[in-house]
């Protein structure tokens, strides 16, 4: 992680997190459908709430990105997660909750749009792919 500027790698940006029994809240103006972010240290004590208003519209916990979301440090414990809203409800706010330690969250992306590719789009793209590599080997 980190930039080529950084020593050996190491990412000393700032990141964000929430502590023992707190939360941190990110808020949007508009419904939004997608959000990402680094999960660090992974645990299975670590929630993401979305919310439509007040309404709980989903979560996902530690052991929702791994079966052994045991809080490793390391790289291997660290995931980029991509979450796309795919009931259509949207949500304008997510709350990161931890019941113990801390819910480290670094790189966050959100977006009110869905980043989930539509299968009838891409099977269209392949398609127009195909069909132009028929008419250049046609050409050669």
């Amino acid at each position: 992680f980190g930039s080529p500027d950084q020593l050996d790698g190491v990412d000393a940006t700032t990141y964000l997190t929430s502590g023992k029994n707190s939360e941190l809240t990110f808020g949007f103006d508009s419904l939004q459908k997608y959000f990402g972010l680094l999960w660090g240290s992974v645990d299975n004590y670590n929630t993401l709430s979305f919310y439509n208003g007040v309404t709980l519209v989903g979560s996902i916990t530690g052991t929702d990105i791994t079966a052994n979301a045991n809080g490793n440090q390391g790289a291997s414990g660290t995931y980029y997660v991509n979450i796309n809203d795919t009931l259509g409800a949207g949500f304008d706010s997510v709350v990161a909750t931890s019941t113990q330690y801390a819910f480290e969250i670094d790189n966050v992306a959100y977006d009110s749009r869905s980043h989930v590719p539509d299968s009838g789009a891409t099977v269209a793209l392949v398609g127009a792919a195909l069909v132009g590599l028929a008419a250049l080997r046609r050409k050669l």
